[in-house]
């Protein structure tokens, strides 16, 4: 027995030398993997460049070249992102100061507290957001979507950047010198522009959230003052949209920040009053330092600027930035291109672009550092009781009682936002055709949204189409047909295509080609925003369509909801037309209104059905329409038993059409 327990005593020593070799070896692997990756970091990181204003190639910076990137290697432990975030604020603060010379560098920068509307409310959740990216992305075992805070950009022909190159946008601008800061603590960051040109952020935009925008986003840029006017009521409904939340956010409780571009007595309020309600609700005043410029700038008609940079030469001209000669013809640099449309008075040129990019770009790295230092200072107790502190706890476990902790947080702001009455968030006075219990539905109802416009991630990702082919952001979509192409399709006399269509006919994904190549650019990117459209062709006889789609339930996560009780609340939006469509955009297009109309033989100018049952009227907000049938109810129900519905058109004019924009259901 002696014998046997000695033998068993040498066997489990050897046992126990072993998984130590082993876990020698798996320490010393993991370790020499954190040290090529500090590596490639560091050199990385060590990059610093500003966007060239003038380029015959494609600037590869811009979100379509980072959204396929492999994930961020993350090679950190938290003691070493103080460190990395100070070298990456001084290295962008010496290249604005080469940019813009050190005399202005003031004038410009650090300045964050006057620039931006930023309470301490507003501050510690932009901090908070930025805190949960930094806790997944260095628990090791984290997605792509982890680690990468996602900026989007909503906004009109400014944020487009129209009259300028697309990689000239005060958007492309944040990311090429922010990204640099992200990536000094293992985040990637990519900024996305989905600004469409004479949009308004109204009902549209704003119902169609997770279509447009997508369903992951750290940061909304909102940047339609030129498009909304006065109202505020777009932007306090856009707030409780983006509060409401896509499908991804409800399941992860994330709850984005809100940055807008506007510092109105009007939108001032509703910033303030989304923040007071649980949103990081932050607004922009660029103005203070375009002032400041005015009085500090040599003005460029009686002072020579061969002491000032290209960024700042020839900027102000007789007391007015980016007019008169020689500022004018300075405003756009577009040389490589020619018959660039949008070089109008109104819209910013590259240097106000880049001038709003840089301060954006200060921002995010102030606050940036800012969430570093908070997250190394963190002490949450881990029991009330004994009043254990994180200091004594694994890295680790660490991270992940910080993470619950913050999300916890976010998820409470969400519900102290969406337990406020609708009415103490927004201005019903500015909708007066409008029922209050239809502006409740649309401010925190649940929506379903198919778009035709460009840009919207769910055209490039394939969910329109339901070819589920994903593109990167702009790249390679699936373009729908040339309007002209659909209607050269033969039609015979009795309205009914030859061997086209199916009876009834599909409601086909269209766009003008006229519109796509008004500019001419040898492999320079201009813009991507196009107000394509579902064209319903008149003379044809009925088209159809069935909404959501196998493919739009999966991709929008919509089966858990299907025995959820729908209001079916349905909406179309028709295409806006702007000056590039010229005077006779609405020549050949049918209103919506024309439901209740008829010809001289008392013929409807137009038929809507759903599930069979007749459209009676319709109520317009904007560029959209509520459907209304029978006792001119608002309510369709919930559809089939898979949550869909089918919508029919006849027009029976064969020279009328309709071009729908967006098919939205609450």
């Amino acid at each position: 027995s002696s014998a046997a327990d000695q033998q068993q005593g040498t066997h489990k020593k050897r046992k126990l030398g072993i998984t130590r070799v082993l876990m020698v070896i798996a320490f010393c692997s993991i370790l020499l993997t954190l040290v090529n990756r500090s590596a490639r970091l560091f050199e990385a990181t060590s990059e610093s460049a500003a966007i060239p204003t003038t380029t015959t190639t494609k600037y590869e910076n811009v979100a379509s070249k980072t959204v396929d990137r492999a994930p961020f290697q993350k090679p950190f432990i938290l003691p070493n992102l103080r460190e990395s975030i100070v070298q990456a604020r001084f290295e962008f603060d010496t290249t604005m100061k080469e940019l813009y010379g050190e005399s202005f560098f003031p004038t410009i920068f650090h300045r964050v507290e006057e620039v931006f509307g930023l309470n301490g409310t507003s501050r510690d959740r932009f901090q908070r957001r930025i805190l949960i990216k930094l806790c997944k992305s260095l628990s090791f075992n984290s997605s792509v979507e982890d680690n990468t805070f996602m900026w989007v950009t909503g906004g009109n022909s400014n944020a487009a950047a129209h009259g300028n190159l697309f990689n000239q946008s005060y958007t492309a601008t944040v990311e090429h010198y922010a990204s640099k800061a992200f990536q000094a603590v293992g985040l990637d960051f990519v900024a996305k522009n989905y600004a469409i040109g004479t949009y308004p952020s109204g009902l549209e935009l704003a119902l169609c959230m997770d279509s447009v925008y997508g369903q992951n986003f750290d940061l909304f840029m909102w940047d339609f003052s030129l498009t909304d006017g006065r109202s505020s009521f777009n932007l306090d409904l856009m707030l409780n949209r983006i509060v409401t939340g896509t499908t991804a956010w409800l399941a992860s409780s994330a709850l984005p920040i809100v940055l807008v571009l506007d510092q109105t007595k009007a939108r001032r309020i509703s910033v303030q009053r989304a923040t007071e309600r649980g949103l990081g609700a932050i607004s922009m005043n660029p103005a203070l330092v375009l002032d400041d410029l005015k009085e500090k700038l040599p003005d460029a008609v009686f002072v020579d600027q061969g002491n000032l940079t290209e960024y700042l030469a020839n900027f102000l001209c007789k007391g007015v930035l980016e007019r008169n000669s020689p500022c004018g013809e300075n405003k756009f640099q577009t040389q490589s291109c020619t018959n660039v449309k949008g070089k109008t008075s109104w819209h910013y040129g590259w240097k106000i672009h880049h001038l709003f990019g840089v301060l954006l770009a200060d921002l995010l790295i102030q606050i940036l550092q800012e969430a570093v230092e908070k997250l190394l200072d963190m002490k949450f107790h881990l029991n009330e009781h004994n009043q254990t502190t994180l200091e004594n706890q694994d890295e680790k476990l660490s991270l992940a009682v910080i993470l619950s902790h913050l999300q916890e947080e976010e998820r409470n702001d969400r519900l102290s936002f969406l337990s406020t009455p609708v009415n103490e968030t927004l201005d019903y006075a500015a909708r007066k055709e409008m029922e209050a219990e239809v502006v409740e539905y649309l401010a925190r109802t649940a929506s379903f949204c198919r778009t035709a416009l460009l840009p919207a991630q769910s055209r490039y990702d394939g969910i329109v189409t339901g070819s589920g082919n994903k593109k990167a952001y702009y790249e390679k979509f699936d373009t729908g047909t040339s309007k002209k192409e659909i209607l050269a399709r033969p039609v015979n006399s009795s309205g009914v295509t030859k061997e086209t269509y199916s009876i009834p006919h599909p409601l086909p994904l269209a766009f003008d080609a006229d519109l796509r190549n008004l500019s001419s650019c040898e492999d320079v990117l201009l813009k991507i925003d196009y107000k394509d459209f579902f064209l319903i062709q008149g003379g044809i006889g009925w088209v159809s369509t069935v909404l959501p789609t196998t493919a739009e339930i999966e991709a929008y996560a919509l089966k858990p909801m299907r025995n959820q009780h729908r209001e079916g609340i349905i909406i179309l939006c028709v295409s806006i037309c702007d000056r590039r469509h010229g005077p006779h955009c609405l020549r050949d297009r049918v209103d919506l209104k024309a439901i209740v109309s008829t010809n001289i033989t008392m013929q409807p100018l137009m038929q809507m059905e759903v599930d069979g049952k007749p459209v009676s009227q319709v109520t317009q907000i904007g560029n959209c329409y509520l459907l209304l049938g029978g006792n001119n109810k608002y309510q369709w129900g919930p559809g089939n038993e898979s949550g869909q519905y089918e919508l029919k058109f006849n027009i029976p004019n064969i020279s009328k059409h309709l071009h729908i924009s967006s098919i939205i259901v609450l």
